[in-house]
């Protein structure tokens, strides 16, 4: 493919982030940079072998009805389409199961070498969502008898309980040496979510620009890879919601910690987020939890995330073409 038709194609993909804003919000995760392909889904491919990730956030877990979600992704690289694939699933519970949303993905990012030392990937995401209420576990206004307790005739009627559309998404990111930079936006198509008690729910658009770059220590002028400092900027953008997220890593095999400030465009520190792994061979496990800042203090116990990465071995023990020089992550 000659550069001519790899910058037509990279700006094709820039076009997509213009589209218009399309109002709910978004999961997230602290560990953001433990799913990449939820992050951008230009990622896709990006590690050197196939890359299997697990994650799970508990937010709010002293409260009766915390919000939980899970997570599940897959994605490979193949030489024969240029850029890599990627395949995700996700759950989200909130208040005690009351409501759902059940997302399947997939992600295709295609890879090119600009320089020596420049590359970049750029990806499109499509999405299946579905956004589920379950009514049998609500109680309405009209179930409330001040004699007689808690009623099941509800006139509630008519209520739309199970939404399912399409979604999309695209994403670019760019590496150089040591360091990555990328923008994605969410919700590209303007959609309906739920039509509860003439209320339209909408989503909108989001924007999260990140950056990440691996400092490897160096003794005598040689590089230790087993030691490792890796700074971390993300920002999102969601209708009113503005958030700010940096800090960084520390590896020194097996043993992993971090540390990151949650900030608001106010300047209003949300919540200080420490984490602490481990890495043997393949496989990463890290456990986080955010320490609320402010009113949300108290009672809530902040959030809880656990998260897993396993790269599978290259079974032809050789570098494959078109490698992107991506960042530890």
């Amino acid at each position: 493919m000659n550069l001519k038709l790899k910058i037509k194609l990279i700006f094709f993909i820039l076009f997509c982030l213009k589209i218009n804003h399309l109002y709910a919000q978004d999961v997230y995760f602290s560990q953001f940079y433990s799913s990449p392909i939820f992050l951008n889904p230009s990622l896709s491919g990006t590690s050197k072998n196939g890359r299997l990730a697990l994650n799970y956030r508990n937010q709010y877990p002293a409260l009766p009805a915390a919000y939980k979600t899970y997570a599940l992704s897959y994605d490979q690289y193949f030489p024969a389409i240029y850029g890599g694939l990627g395949f995700q699933i996700m759950q989200d519970e909130q208040a005690d199961g009351q409501m759902k949303q059940f997302n399947a993905a997939a992600s295709y990012s295609y890879h090119t070498k600009m320089s020596r030392f420049f590359s970049v990937a750029a990806g499109l995401e499509a999405a299946y969502r579905t956004n589920e209420i379950d009514f049998d576990k609500m109680i309405f206004p009209d179930q409330v008898d001040p004699l007689n307790g808690i009623q099941p005739i509800t006139n509630e009627l008519g209520i739309h309980s199970t939404r399912r559309f399409w979604d999309f998404a695209t994403g670019i990111t760019g590496f150089f040496k040591n360091t990555s930079f990328g923008a994605t936006y969410h919700h590209m198509v303007y959609y309906e979510i739920g039509d509860f008690g003439g209320t339209q729910d909408i989503y909108p658009g989001k924007l999260t620009l990140h950056f990440g770059m691996t400092i490897a220590k160096k003794r005598n002028g040689l590089k230790k890879s087993d030691m490792k400092w890796v700074p971390l900027i993300m920002y999102q953008q969601q209708n009113d919601f503005r958030m700010a997220y940096y800090g960084m890593y520390f590896l020194r095999n097996p043993l992993m910690l971090g540390f990151w400030i949650k900030q608001n465009t106010k300047g209003q520190i949300e919540s200080f987020i420490s984490m602490v792994g481990i890495s043997v061979r393949n496989l990463k496990i890290r456990y986080s939890y955010d320490f609320p800042v402010g009113n949300l203090r108290n009672g809530t116990s902040g959030a809880i995330e656990l998260s897993l990465l396993y790269e599978f071995d290259n079974r032809n023990g050789r570098s494959r073409k078109g490698d992107v020089p991506c960042p530890t992550f």
